[in-house]
């Protein structure tokens, strides 16, 4: 099948130029040309005229939790929502996931084929293993790796799971790190996640891939970026959301439209959370939550001549699938002052996070037909990626009433209609 796109201003991300009034042709899943009047022989022709064609968007920090149904894929009607608002590939940091001997395994293993097969309208897929931790785990789904004894076990399990990242967090003792990041080089995989607190920061910045959280550094610590190759997922939303929490500002979220995309009970978790939250302010937890500290954060990171990736970490409380994107690139355009620069954390440096920058995050002839066709431009003012007019997942093509069905099958919460 050979689709051509007529006439659009194309911004590759490459660099911060618009090609105006440019064709992209695309064949089964792949662009194989852009340039102007291009007459070769296809299948379609779409009129692009006055639309502003981008690289897909690309969701580079979110967890794939339980639907409501016994589905081993998960909660399927936030895909619908994250491709209706112009997400085109994603990174679950959840593995595989199960709460209690008696739940279905969420397999995400198995997602990624069935996206990759077009079984289902999906992001495509990149799968971090389970968390990695020490002995008092944050989470219960964790792999125990509390020595290197049980971090090797773990490791080949990950890899029998299809793991294409693995991902460490905070009660990891040191020696079982400097453990998985020499089993990682030895075996072609990156090392992700959260730092270990008895690992050195500068050691942690000097062997893992990606960072997670703008918490993750203080302040002060935030110069150990600059002679890193790490990339930092900042999540800045999530410390939005939690400052407006702790200082009771939490009418904002109560009524919001977008809640329609979030199962009844965790809605309900979230209302019971949101007005009691402040109570826990000194806590240790969020002693250090403060917006504003976020952005200057990730500001200095952009001064030093960085780059940050988009991420959101779904489903944190009142972060929405795909539209939270949108309101990460906002948090960091305060960052760093920039909407080319916006525009790349959530397209080329989000599919280096996710370790696909040869097949998406730039329009460029041999990658993925992964586009967004927006009626203003983003160059202008960030805020234009939410005038979404057509999606290319994959060489499949939506137009706005396609997307607005989507939409309208993501919806699982009938009371916010």
């Amino acid at each position: 099948m050979r689709t051509l796109f007529k006439n659009a201003n194309v911004i590759t991300v490459v660099d911060e130029n618009i090609c105006r009034n440019t064709d992209i042709l695309i064949e089964d899943m792949k662009i194989i040309k852009i340039n102007r009047n291009i007459d070769d022989k296809v299948d379609q022709v779409i009129n692009c005229e006055g639309l502003y064609a981008i690289p897909g968007l690309i969701e580079s920090h979110m967890h794939i939790m339980y639907g409501d149904s016994d589905s081993i894929y998960g909660e399927e009607s936030i895909y619908k929502a994250y491709v209706a608002y112009g997400v085109t590939s994603m990174r679950n940091m959840s593995g595989n996931m199960q709460y209690s001997p008696g739940d279905v395994i969420i397999d995400t293993f198995r997602l990624k084929q069935a996206i990759e097969a077009g079984d289902l309208i999906a992001p495509s897929l990149v799968n971090t293993s389970n968390i990695f931790d020490g002995d008092d785990p944050y989470q219960k789904t964790s792999k125990i790796a509390s020595t290197i004894a049980n971090a090797k076990y773990a490791l080949e399990e990950a890899l029998r799971d299809g793991a294409d990242q693995i991902k460490v967090y905070e009660h990891l003792p040191a020696e079982v790190f400097d453990y998985i990041c020499d089993w990682g080089k030895a075996n072609g995989v990156k090392i992700v996640g959260h730092i270990p607190k008895p690992v050195d920061k500068k050691k942690f910045l000097s062997r893992a891939y990606t960072l997670e959280h703008t918490l993750s550094l203080k302040a002060d610590e935030v110069d150990l970026m600059y002679e890193s190759d790490t990339i930092w997922v900042p999540t800045i939303i999530v410390e939005q959301n939690y400052d407006y929490l702790l200082n009771k500002k939490h009418k904002r979220f109560l009524n919001s439209d977008n809640m329609r995309y979030i199962l009844p009970n965790r809605v309900a978790s979230w209302s019971m959370l949101a007005p009691s939250l402040y109570l826990m302010k000194d806590d240790p937890a969020f002693v250090d939550v403060k917006i504003s500290r976020a952005i200057e954060k990730i500001r200095k990171v952009y001064q030093s001549g960085k780059e940050v990736a988009a991420g959101t970490d779904y489903p944190n409380p009142f972060i929405y699938p795909g539209i939270s994107l949108h309101d990460e690139l906002m948090l960091i355009k305060k960052s760093c002052k920039s909407n080319y620069l916006t525009l790349r954390a959530g397209t080329i440096m989000g599919a280096k996070a996710l370790e696909l920058e040869d097949r998406k995050g730039t329009l460029e002839v041999g990658k993925d037909a992964d586009i967004v066709f927006l009626k203003k431009n983003p160059l202008n003012n960030i805020r234009n990626v939410k005038t979404i007019e057509k999606v290319v997942l994959r060489g499949r093509l939506f137009n706005r009433n396609d997307l607005d069905q989507l939409l309208s099958e993501a919806i699982v919460n009938l009371e916010f209609i």
